[in-house]
């Protein structure tokens, strides 16, 4: 009986330092299931972060996009004021010509008269 008790105390001691490991491993995965959880939190933060990234992307090209419009609907403008005054030019050198004819066909008017005297 002696024997049998000192095997049953040997036998539960064995199953003590089992469960004492056992418990070690529990823990030394609950380590890791943390640090995985973590890291996933982060990669979640990053995930987040390229996202509004992209979200200010976005918005700068559509800002990039209206301006490139702005200056476009400039350019049609300026183009239609620069034919309005290159029609108003070319009228004035038009009558400018005509104005020198008729100075030219004064004078030599002027000079007919003049030689006739």
């Amino acid at each position: 009986m002696s024997e049998l008790r000192t095997e049953v105390k040997s036998e539960i001691h064995g199953l003590k330092s089992e469960i004492h490991e056992v418990k070690s491993e529990i823990h030394g995965l609950k380590s890791e299931i943390h640090e995985v959880k973590s890291e996933i939190h982060g990669l979640k933060s990053e995930i987040h972060d390229v996202k509004s990234e992209g979200q200010s992307t976005k918005a700068a090209i559509y800002s990039l996009k209206a301006e490139m419009h702005r200056v476009a609907l400039l350019v049609e403008e300026q183009n239609a004021k620069n034919n309005i005054v290159l029609d108003g030019l070319t009228s004035l050198f038009h009558r400018q010509e005509r104005v020198e004819s008729e100075v030219k066909d004064l004078r030599s008017l002027v000079m007919e008269i003049k030689a006739a005297k």
